[in-house]
């Protein structure tokens, strides 16, 4: 479903907002350090022994969020995730359900999960990102952003959008900035040592020049 106008902005800024936050400074974003600098426990399916995995599969075949109470009387939200998955999915499921917490959704709905959907597809790739590294086709995107092709053929679209609109937001130039620090280089092992160990070794981009644009329709 389509969402007004207004909101797509809300939810871009607050996902830049997010991202300043944490200090992301490098592609691909990372949904798992994310979650954890804001307090978000992530649990994968098969940790949890097979029937608390199928009880997990009746739940959502790809992921879910709950918030549970700690022995400290402290609440925690818990994303757990289906790790089965193909890695470009379980990334899109941890930031949809990041999003859904972010956007402080009380219950479910379909405009709830628009909401999750779009915060997540603008996170794991936002096309002033994109735009660092020039792609020539969705194929680059998948391989620098390390999305599914489904999910890199949707950026790839949005982007080509992006691109036909002049100027920049100033949530897109703050976006810019965060990233100005980025480098053609492998990430030491000591680096997000709260990632899965799959996903150590991701490869960062360097900023290169582009269009002018203005702000950007979903």
């Amino acid at each position: 479903m389509r969402l007004p106008s207004q909101r797509y902005e809300q939810i871009k800024r607050k996902a830049v907002a997010l991202l300043a936050k944490v200090g992301e400074e490098s592609i691909p974003i990372n949904p798992f350090a994310i979650a954890a600098k804001i307090g978000i426990r992530t649990v994968s399916y098969n940790s949890l022994g097979n029937a608390r995995k199928a009880a997990c599969l009746k739940i959502s075949k790809s992921g879910y969020k709950l918030l549970l109470e700690e022995h400290d009387g402290t609440s925690t939200w818990y994303i757990f995730y289906n790790d089965e998955m193909p890695w470009g999915h379980i990334r899109f499921t941890i930031l949809h359900e990041i999003g859904h917490i972010v956007l402080e959704h009380l219950q479910g709905s379909d405009v709830a999960e628009a909401e999750a959907n779009f915060f997540a597809k603008y996170t794991i790739a936002p096309p002033m990102l994109v735009n660092i590294i020039k792609p020539t086709s969705y194929m680059d995107i998948a391989d620098a952003f390390e999305l599914s092709n489904e999910g890199a053929l949707n950026s790839w679209n949005y982007y080509q959008r992006w691109l036909r609109i002049p100027g920049f937001t100033d949530y897109e130039l703050e976006l810019e900035s965060l990233f100005t620090v980025i480098k053609k280089r492998r990430r030491q092992p000591h680096e997000n040592d709260d990632r899965p160990t799959h996903e150590k070794g991701r490869l960062a981009a360097s900023p290169a020049k582009r269009p002018r644009k203005a702000i950007a329709s979903p």
